[in-house]
Formats: structure tokens, C-alpha cells, sequence
């Protein structure tokens, strides 16, 4: 699939603010014992996305939907990339992933316990990081958006924004 030229700028910031996150070791992938974390930490465990990054659909094409929920702070920061480039590069791959990324970044959410969750994830971005998310959340949504109207696009973009403004 050919990228257009704002696709590349973007996938090239995206790698760019996340280049220098840490991988969080095998043994902080996820924070719980429940089934989930566990088959989320064994199917990350030792994988660097930055090796993955010219290719992610073939990474992504054997994992489960829901992944990215289940993942520590220090994992969702160091994977969150990789998902963003997916989305960005091979659409058509992404399936239900799309809407996950989306989702793993939305502040605006209704149940309390998860707006908590998230607001633990994208307390560790920095404020460059935050930015290329909103940046990528706006391309989404200029190129995707009615896709996946159930998602909260808008109000993944609104509560950046105000981290951003916060940062």
C-alpha cells in the first residue's frame, strides 16, 4: 500500500516521539494474573516494536482484539506506536484494531473505573507524544472517522487537546 505524503510525515513523528521509550521488560507487560494480562504479556513478551515497525500487519495478524486494554502503562507507552502505525499504513489490516487505538486513548469515557485506567496510560506521555496522538486521532478521523462512529474519535481528541493545554 502506498502512503501519501502526510501519511509518511505522520508515521515518521509518531516513530520519532516514541523512539526513546523504554521497553518495560517481560515481567512489567501487564500489572495482573487474570487470563487476559497473561495472554497479552506472552504474546509481547521480548518483542521491540521498533522491529516491527515496517511491518506491523504481519505482527498483528495472529493477535487477539483487546490487547492494548490489558497492557501496564509502561507497555501501552512503548506499544501504543506500533498500533498507531498499523492503523496509519495498512487500514485494511487493522480490522478492529482501529478502533481500539482509539478507544485506548479516549479521556471521556462514562465508567469511572476506566477513565481512571486511561488516564494512567497517558499520564507517562510526554507532552511531544500527546501531540503526534492528537495529530494521528485528526488524521484518523479525517480518513477513517465514519467508519467507526461507535468510537469515541471526538472526545479522544477534545480530552488531548486539554492534556495538551494541562501539559
Amino acid at each position: 500500500m502506498a502512503l501519501d505524503s502526510d501519511a509518511l510525515m505522520l508515521k515518521a513523528e509518531i516513530e520519532a516521539a516514541f523512539t526513546d521509550v523504554p521497553y518495560p521488560g517481560d515481567d512489567n507487560l501487564v500489572e495482573t494474573k487474570i487470563p487476559e494480562d497473561l495472554a497479552a504479556a506472552e504474546f509481547f513478551k521480548g518483542i521491540k516494536w521498533q522491529d516491527w515497525k515496517e511491518k506491523p500487519g504481519q505482527l498483528f495478524r495472529t493477535l487477539p482484539t483487546g490487547y492494548l486494554f490489558f497492557l501496564s502503562p509502561a507497555a501501552f507507552h512503548y506499544y501504543l506506536p506500533l498500533y498507531m502505525i498499523l492503523v496509519l499504513t495498512d487500514y485494511d489490516a487493522s480490522d478492529l484494531l482501529a478502533g481500539e487505538t482509539v478507544s485506548s486513548v479516549a479521556l471521556g469515557g462514562i465508567d469511572p473505573k476506566l477513565r481512571a485506567c486511561t488516564e494512567r496510560r497517558m499520564s507517562v506521555m510526554t507532552p511531544a507524544q500527546l501531540k503526534v496522538i492528537l495529530k494521528y486521532l485528526e488524521f484518523f478521523k479525517q480518513e477513517h472517522g465514519m467508519d467507526f462512529e461507535p468510537w469515541p474519535i471526538d472526545p479522544a481528541i477534545e480530552s488531548l487537546r486539554k492534556a495538551i493545554c494541562n501539559a
